[in-house]
């Protein structure tokens, strides 16, 4: 199918990317087995009791927050952790690592990096590695110092010891050639100190300590002479000349000096020894200034000075005495680091200080020496080796697998928007297996008998509004799996046999409650095996597991329910073992489990059934183990499970599948163990994947993982002007137009536009740098420059401070009008184009610190703008000035936005009902109120300014008013005639002229051409979590009898109203629309307007709203119309959601035939009998006119149950045994005859179906 994603009004081009992963997205420490999106928030379930960034061997993290900076890259040893032994700041914002890894983020990297202020890698940095261990890393001036166990460096022979000349990036002339390791580096006054394991340096003894000249490399005369043992940590305190140091030595110059001791650096002798040492190894010594001078002691010591001072103590400077600080922890530090006040540990400890600690602490010793704080990144296993510092971060290294480890037991959710995990901690006991949101609560299942410490027997409910435990407790006696809903209607899956909700009732399996009440109903199908997958689809129920009989009647581990009635449907495939998934998309049920035949056919793991038949369709992608789970979009089927091939390809336990063919797609996120869970999120372009695997991608990412949907737009500069045509008056001065910038950005870390530079020029007008101001909308943050050139003028637009961005709209494309070109008309009518050429790339930058910069091309938006110049069009619509306001405000702008359009409609509707609460307006002397809501009177109008300047916007029709002008020009009342007025302005442009319509505005256009293009939002996702969004169905492009169906898919609670435009200029015949059944009720209008466009009101009256779900609303008849045709027709739709205009989401497709049926066909009638309602299914297979009629037994009509259009599909209508004249008929048989004549053919059908009607 071929398919275009719209978003607001503009179409744009899908941009193909690599698979890629949210590398240090969230990880646990257990399998996950259930994940659902609501809104911005991912919530998971499962076994585990830990969450934690995967971020391995080295992270970055805040100072204050302790929060990792998610987009600095894993540091690897082939899959798992990589060990970093030394790190040090660039001054930028980056760092340098040294250890023994392979691998940083993507990128191979042999046991040193430099890793860029954005996280990525750089590439030019030592790209041959070294071919040993790297333990030491020190800058001074253009130096990088490195030390470890190596004996090459990027190909270039150094023995040990080498430096990298920063400024030109190659391994220095400069070659000490150290016999031995180098453990610890500290350059300082033309001398570089080193220590290690080595006995000699440039061939002259050296034991294990040694300077050596900055200049040239050789050593001096100083050699204090540690005779065994490493040297592993040094540190020096100016104040004295003493240069301290530690490590696991006892001898030092034939003197007993047990790990830690402190030398001149002029004689080398040693000066200062705290009696018997250290009874372990030393690792790490730092010096802090603050209210005094300390060295900080790490190590494995239990004693030192002869005190007990368990891994880590401090001595006062400068004389050396022991302090009485005893922070006690409970297994080695291996590093300390002072940092102001600070004090930084790190280790293999997990208590200090009498608090738990995992591997990492922070100490503040401002005020009194070193006092521990809430600071606690929290490392997950292994070690911590080394610190470095930059402005407010800090970057942790060692070998650890993860940080940010948080407590979690078995259920958790993040914050889509930051990335970060939410606070929302309720606790389960035991496994979470399955979670479902619909608004307003979360609803989880599982294994576990309490939540947040009260009593909840394997089923629980959260208020989504804020995530507290509601008080519903029903009590399943087994595992609860699986949830679906259908409006009120909760539906619960699993192993149980009973729900006890006050009594225990018998429910084998499957359940249901009212969301509402949390009341458990009536309905009780009686499967005899558990439920593991629900899906609704319609109003069909799909469910599967391992039954073979739900309600005595056979039925292989897939069934299917009407929700119109609760009754098992005669749907019934037989699958040969247990269905674990499904998912249903347009007409085809995709499947999932432990199956190897359907329907008596061989179909290993995964097959697709016709979801009206049941029959087993060819898609067939063989699969060689258990499927699990499934998330279907329009174009692939996305699968996860145990399996490690599928469709002949190698696919590791995750994979895409092409809807049509069945072939696998290139996708392969190669996980190691089973996936168990997927949750789509289109709007982001992201899949989460749950399971119990440890990698991913190659990566070390256990149990969950962000992932990138192939095909999905990653990142999106557009920039042009807000509209392509406006229409203005001959000879006019001070035209105006806005430039519109749209960003959006679905890729990690955030960015944001930082410059753009456009030119603006044309053959036909005169344009300078005069002509284009900034837009004031963005005048705070951002300054413009201009330079004219030939025939106009080149802008560039520049954020006032780095940090000054313009960022998305969260998953949505965010739009910025940036700039105002103010141009005077021509003098002749006519049509002149200006144009618009974006001059790239532009600059963006990192949305936080440090603000890193790069370059990004620009798309063009709508680069050239008709001027269409006529002296018919007045230079203004209708406005007035209301008393005691400065603004200006339209007759009709009913909310005072700006623009006439549909929420002015559906608030008008609103005003004639009195629900003058529910209109909002934006007010620009009061900010934000009702209307009528300006005055004393909270209820009702009271003749303040604010209302009166509301009645005038509002009555535009009618006479004979109390006089007073600012009470309307109109009747003083607000009635269906003034709706009806405001109804004709904006599907024609101009307002009627009949009698009655107020002098005022009569005849005169009610907006100009373009003018409500600039108002743009996003309809974000509400109700169930899924957006809403309009889709255009083209059936039969470029054919006399084209059709697009207008469906609306609606989540959101509060729509009122809808408002389709599209040209007509690009369109090649005659239009016509038509109402569909669906819309019943609604209000419909359409029409041509003065400019070229087709206009479409379909709104509700006042105090209702259009229904949630699934609608087919309208049918464009369109002939010899192309898919591209209606796409350069610049389709938009605006919702009005809460009386506020709010562009909505649609995309266009075509139809796909493979969801209709092929025969026209009534069924029978059910229930039949039946004694109050009975539901008429029927099949239309094109477009018809249908009627269905229902007689007596003696040929009387006795009800038209419809007589109207139908788009193709299967329908359903109710008769609730009533006649024409609303009179409910007596008992007997009847007979639903059904006459259906096609639209697009010359087929036709006759059907009857007999009913029994009693009471």
């Amino acid at each position: 199918m071929k398919k275009l994603i719209i978003l607001i009004s503009i179409v744009f081009t899908a941009i193909l990317y690599g698979q890629t992963i949210d590398e240090n997205f969230w990880a646990t420490n257990g399998t996950i087995y259930a994940a659902a999106r609501y809104n911005n928030q991912l919530y998971f379930g499962g076994t585990f009791t830990q969450v934690y960034r995967p971020i391995t061997g080295g992270a970055v993290v805040d100072r204050t927050t302790s929060d990792a900076y998610p987009n600095f890259p894993k540091v690897l040893s082939g899959t798992g952790p990589g060990t970093i032994y030394a790190v040090v700041s660039d001054g930028n914002g980056g760092w340098y690592i040294g250890g023994s890894f392979t691998q940083v983020g993507n990128v191979s990297r042999t046991n040193i990096a430099h890793i860029l202020p954005d996280g990525s890698v750089d590439l030019s940095f030592l790209p041959s590695g070294a071919n040993g261990i790297v333990r030491a890393l020190s800058i001074s001036g253009d130096y990088l110092y490195v030390g470890g166990d190596f004996t090459s460096l990027n190909g270039v022979a150094r023995n040990r010891i080498a430096r990298v000349d920063l400024t030109t990036g190659n391994v220095d002339v400069w070659d000490p050639n150290a016999n031995g390791s180098v453990y610890t580096i500290l350059p300082y006054g033309g001398v570089v100190y080193i220590g290690g394991g080595f006995t000699s340096i440039g061939g002259q003894v050296r034991n294990r300590l040694a300077a050596i000249d900055a200049s040239t490399g050789s050593p001096t005369l100083w050699n204090p002479n540690v005779q065994n043992g490493l040297v592993m940590t040094l540190a020096l305190y100016s104040a004295n000349n003493i240069l301290y140091v530690g490590g696991t030595f006892t001898l030092i110059a034939g003197i007993t000096r047990n790990r830690i001791a402190g030398v001149s650096i002029s004689t080398g002798a040693v000066i200062w020894y705290p009696t018997g040492g250290a009874n372990n190894t030393v690792y790490s010594l730092s010096i802090g200034s603050s209210f005094g001078d300390f060295l900080f002691v790490g190590g494995a010591f239990t004693t030192i000075g002869g005190v007990g001072r368990n891994r880590l103590c401090a001595f006062n400077l400068p004389f050396g005495t022991l302090n009485a600080w005893d922070p006690n922890a409970n297994a080695s530090v291996y590093s300390v680091l002072t940092y102001g006040s600070e004090l930084y540990v790190g280790g293999i400890f997990t208590s200090i200080a009498g608090q738990a600690r995992s591997r990492v602490a922070k100490f503040d010793f401002s005020t009194s020496l070193a006092t521990l704080t809430a600071w606690d990144p929290s490392v997950l296993n292994n070690s911590v080796y080394a610190f470095s510092s930059y402005l407010d971060r800090i970057y942790i290294a060692g070998n650890f697998g993860g940080i940010n480890v948080r407590g979690r037991n078995y259920i958790a959710s993040i914050d889509l928007s930051t990335g970060n995990l939410t606070s929302w901690n309720p606790g389960a006991n035991n496994t979470v297996l399955a979670i479902f949101a619909v608004e307003p609560y979360l609803f989880i299942g599982g294994q576990f008998t309490s939540v947040g410490g009260q009593i909840r027997n394997r089923l629980a409910s959260f208020n989504l509004n804020d995530g507290s435990l509601t008080s519903w407790n029903p009590s399943a006696n087994g595992d609860v799996r699986c949830f679906s809903s259908k409006g009120s209607i909760l539906y619960v899956g699993g192993a149980f046999t009973s729900i006890t909700q006050g009594a225990a009732r018998t429910r084998n399996y499957l359940a249901s409650f009212n969301i509402n009440t949390g009341q458990l109903t009536s309905w009780n199908p009686n499967a005899n095996g558990a439920v593991y997958t629900m899906f609704v689809s319609g109003d069909y129920l799909y469910v599967g597991g391992s039954f073979t009989t739900i309600d005595a009647l056979t039925r292989n581990r897939l069934a299917r329910f009407d929700l119109t009635t609760g009754e098992l449907s005669n749907w019934s495939p037989n699958v040969n073992n247990t269905v674990w998934s499904v998912a249903v998309y347009g007409s085809v049920v995709y499947i999932g489990g432990a199956f190897t035949s359907v329907n008596g056919v061989g179909r290993n793991y995964i097959a697709a059934l016709d979801a009206n038949t049941g029959a087993l369709l060819s898609w067939n992608p063989d699969a060689n183990n258990t499927v699990y789970t499934l998330a279907v979009t329009g174009s692939t089927v996305y699968c996860g499970g145990a399996f490690t091939l599928i469709g002949g390809v190698s696919r590791n336990r995750v994979a895409g599948i092409d809807v049509n063919t069945g072939n696998v797609t290139s996708w392969d996120p190669n996980a190691n163990n089973i996936v168990y869970t997927l949750a789509l999120s289109l709007e982001s372009g992201r899949i989460y994947v749950g399971g119990s695997f440890t990698t991913i991608m190659n990566l070390p990412n256990p149990s969950l993982a962000g992932l990138t949907v192939p095909d999905v737009l990653e990142q999106q500069l557009t920039v042009g002007f807000a509209v392509n045509s406006i229409s203005v008056v001959t000879g006019s001065t001070g035209n105006t137009v806005n430039i519109l910038l749209k960003w959006l950005d679905r890729t990690y870390p955030e960015q944001g536009v930082y410059e753009v530079t456009f030119e603006i020029t044309s053959p036909d007008i005169s344009l300078n740098s005069s002509n284009v101001s900034l837009h004031p909308s963005i005048s705070g943050g951002f300054t413009i420059s201009k330079v004219d050139i030939s025939g106009g003028v080149r802008v560039t637009i520049t954020g006032n401070s780095i940090s000054s961005l313009l960022i998305d709209n969260g998953d949505f494309e965010g739009a910025y009008l940036v700039a105002v070109l103010t141009f005077n008309a021509p003098t002749i009518d006519g049509n002149y184009y200006i144009n618009l050429t974006n001059i790239s790339p532009a600059v963006i930058r990192l949305v936080d610190p440090p603000y890193t910069p790069s370059n990004f091309s620009v798309s063009d938006g709508y680069t050239v703008l008709q001027v269409i110049s006529s002296t018919q069009l007045p230079i203004t619509v209708p406005y007035f000035t209301p008393a005691g306001y400065a603004q200006n405000r339209k007759y009709g702008d009913i909310n005072w936005d700006g623009n006439i359009d549909i929420s002015d409609v559906t608030s008008i509707a609103d005003l004639v009902m009195e629900n003058y609460s529910a209109v909002p307006v934006n007010d620009p002397a009061t900010g934000s109120r009702t209307f009528y809501g300006g005055g004393a009177d909270p209820n009702g109008y009271d003749g303040s300014n604010p209302d009166k300047a509301d009645r005038k916007s509002a009555d535009v029709q009618g006479t004979g008013g109390d006089g007073d002008p600012t009470n309307g020009e109109g009747d003083d009342l607000i009635t269906q005639l003034d709706l009806a007025v405001l109804v004709d302005a904006v599907s024609s442009g101009e307002w009627p002229s009949y009698p009655g319509v107020i002098s005022s505005i009569s005849g005169k256009p009610a907006f100009k051409a373009g003018e409500n293009g600039d108002k743009f939002y996003t309809l974000n996702k509400s109700g169930s979590g899924r957006s809403s969004f309009v889709k255009f169905e083209i059936f039969n492009p470029g054919d006399e009898s084209c059709k697009i169906r207008v469906k609306l898919v609606n989540s959101e609670v509060n729509l009122r109203g809808l408002q389709i435009n599209f040209k007509l200029s690009v369109l090649p015949g005659k239009i016509d629309v038509w109402k569909m059944p669906d819309a019943a009720g609604l209000n419909f209008v359409w029409a041509r307007n003065k400019f070229n466009e087709v206009v479409i009101l379909l709104y509700a009256d006042g105090k209702k709203y259009l229904k949630i779900g699934e609608s087919v609303l309208l049918t464009l008849v369109l002939p010899k119309v192309t898919l591209e045709q209606f796409v350069e027709s610049e389709p938009s739709v605006i919702a009005s959601v809460e009386n506020v205009s709010k562009p909505m989401m649609f995309d266009i497709s075509i139809a796909n035939f493979g969801e209709f049926p092929l025969e026209y066909k009534l069924y029978p009638s059910y229930p039949n009998p039946f004694n109050f309602e009975t539901a008429v299914e029927f099949d239309v297979p094109e477009y018809s006119s249908v009627k269905l009629i229902v007689f007596d037994v003696l040929g009387r009509k006795v009800r038209t149950l419809v007589d109207d259009k139908f788009d193709p599909g299967r329908k359903v209508i109710k008769w609730d045994a009533r006649n024409d004249s609303g009179e409910v008929v007596g008992s007997g048989v009847y007979f639903i005859v059904m006459f259906a004549n096609s639209l697009e053919s010359e087929r036709e059908f006759g059907g009857k179906a007999k009913v029994l009607l009693l009471k």
